[in-house]
């Protein structure tokens, strides 16, 4: 037992001498993995970050395919480089691929570029581009970008792994799926089309695919779509920004973003659905005939000029504001935030915070209203020929008014029971902490 001590030492030190081998086998065990995939990555960062690129082979290729009248389906699967495609009003495709290889030498550079390969498998209906790389340990020395244009009809099936995709002109279907790379559309006039990017930002510009679905998502990505028609619209990103404008859908459009802010700015859909779990909600200038659904986690909602017939908003930590609204349903919840919604005619209101202001500005229908303030101040202003039952209660606060109310049963200074003009649907107002005061306006606003 006395050397107790000196055998506790010697098992830490052999413990140690353990985990150092095991850090210098997985380091060395890593580095040889992840030699087989350098080209993905390299490609992926500047094209040869972890490459020895100091020489480099390229050669073009082109090859002219007749069509038949009938509209063709293009597919395209290029593991490696980009994909350009545009519609002209012809019947046939031009193809050019230009190829890009490197090596640690002159002559080896040239080697690697006569080693890559595409292959063109031609049907009556459809037309295959397969780029073939070696699957060996110098897998990724090269790539292949395609262009390409096609008749206008054509319908596309383009698969990437590591490239930009982009298409122009396409008056057929349209489905995209890149892992790593951007995604661009523009003036797309067939449908539906389906847009799909594991890491990379997708921008459309014009599409205009009435009475066809628009499908677009990204894992790691920002959204921006600007004058998209469509039948129904889905937009995804799990981390980026949504930007949209001018849009035209007949449908509901559904907008969800995990991390990143989400705008929308500018034209109609039947309803709108949007989620967000960190980041502000921001809408201006938009009609729709059915329901808005905005709802965030961490974040603002701030809408101007927005018009829906029922109103759902929510936020668990960030202010809600809603600027114009006619003869709607409005409910807007919040946990911590003000609340202010103004230049309503005719509107329905259930609004709560746990944790904030409350401001209406605007005129109610004959209907029963409720608004609640656990700590926070309500101010509500109303024409001045506004009529209503008043059920208001304040704990720790005063009620003014500057209506001339008519109180019903026992005066109480912090509960007041009433009607202001001829009475009405019951409003509701409550607020643990904080005054309520009711303001009044001229009749027309």
């Amino acid at each position: 037992m006395r050397n107790k001590g000196l055998w506790i030492v010697v098992l830490v030190i052999a413990m140690i001498g353990v985990c150092v081998m095991c850090a210098v086998v997985s380091f060395f065990s890593f580095t040889t993995s992840s030699t087989v995939n350098l080209g993905t990555v390299g490609n992926v960062l500047n094209d040869r970050i972890f490459q020895n690129d100091s020489y480099i082979a390229e050669a073009d290729e082109t090859m002219q395919i007749l069509v038949a009248e009938d509209a063709i389906t293009l597919v395209v699967e290029n593991t490696n480089g980009d994909v350009d495609i545009r519609g002209v009003d012809m019947d046939q495709v031009n193809l050019k691929a230009h190829i890009t290889a490197w090596g640690s030498s002159e002559t080896n550079a040239e080697e690697n570029l006569e080693r890559i390969d595409y292959e063109v498998i031609e049907t009556s209906e459809k037309i295959t581009i397969r780029v073939n790389n070696p699957t060996n340990e110098n897998i990724g020395f090269g790539k292949v970008d395609l262009y390409l244009e096609v008749p206008l009809d054509t319908r596309l099936e383009v698969t990437g792994s590591s490239g930009r995709l982009y298409a122009a002109q396409i008056q057929g279907s349209v489905d995209l799926d890149n892992d790593f790379g951007n995604i661009e559309l523009n003036d797309i006039q067939g449908g539906p089309v389906i847009v799909t990017t594991e890491n990379g930002y997708i921008e459309m510009n014009n599409v205009l695919i009435s009475g066809n679905n628009l499908t677009v998502t990204s894992e790691f990505g920002d959204l921006k779509l600007v004058q998209v028609s469509a039948e129904e619209l889905t937009a995804t990103t799990r981390n980026g920004m949504l930007g949209l404008e001018e849009i035209n859908i007949s449908g509901p459009t559904k907008l969800a973003s995990d991390f990143g802010e989400i705008t929308v700015e500018g034209g109609k859909t039947a309803s709108l659905e949007i989620l967000s779990q960190n980041g502000s909600i921001i809408l201006k200038e938009l009609n729709m005939p059915g329901e808005l659904i905005a709802h965030t986690d961490f974040g603002n909602l701030k809408l101007k000029e927005v018009f829906a017939s029922n109103y759902d908003l929510e936020s668990k930590n960030g202010m809600l504001e809603l600027d114009g609204a006619n003869q709607a349903q409005i409910k807007a919840v919040t946990d911590f935030g003000d609340i202010t919604i103004t230049n309503v005619k005719s509107g329905v209101i259930n609004l709560e915070t746990k944790n904030g202001v409350v401001t209406f500005r605007g005129s109610l229908a004959d209907e029963e209203h409720m608004v609640r303030s656990d700590f926070g101040n309500i101010t509500l202003r109303f024409p001045s020929n506004q009529s209503l039952n008043l059920d208001l209660n304040t704990g720790f606060g005063m009620i003014k008014s500057e209506f001339d109310f008519t109180v019903s049963g026992t005066v109480q200074e912090k509960h007041w029971v009433g009607k202001i003009n001829a009475g009405g649907g019951l409003l509701t107002v409550e607020t643990e902490n904080g005054s309520i005061t009711l303001e009044k306006s001229v009749a027309e606003e």
